[in-house]
């Protein structure tokens, strides 16, 4: 089980989702693929979520900067540059990591790891 602010953790997955419909090009070629999954890490006793996208991808040189505040690629009056520091700042509150992968024209992934909280058995 997970224990935390589910209202704070639903706030993290749209805004990652977002971004990630966000970065897929409006073409009618383009699949727009979003994969979400989930799954259980018994070693780090943590469930982990991974959003992946086919979409834009983002250059290396960014990728660094994406979790930091006011930060954004979008033009002026299209975003805030606050959407993935609060996500970040959500997660380090649960005690998780939140990880990005990406290649431009690949897609990129964003893997959230939680850690489990274990009810104590009288």
């Amino acid at each position: 089980m997970i224990k935390g602010n589910f209202s704070n953790l639903g706030q993290v997955f749209l805004n990652i989702i977002n971004n990630a419909f966000q970065a897929i090009p409006a073409l009618p070629e383009c699949a727009g693929k979003i994969t979400l999954s989930t799954s259980y890490d018994r070693e780090k006793d943590c469930v982990v979520a991974e959003c992946r996208d086919e979409g834009s991808g983002i250059p290396a040189d960014i990728v660094k900067d994406i979790f930091k505040p006011f930060f954004t690629t979008k033009e002026v009056g299209k975003g805030t540059g606050l959407g993935l520091y609060i996500s970040h700042q959500i997660i380090m509150k649960h005690k998780g990591d939140i990880r990005v992968r990406s290649e431009v024209g690949r897609g990129t992934s964003f893997t959230i790891e939680l850690p489990c909280k274990r009810s104590e058995q009288s």
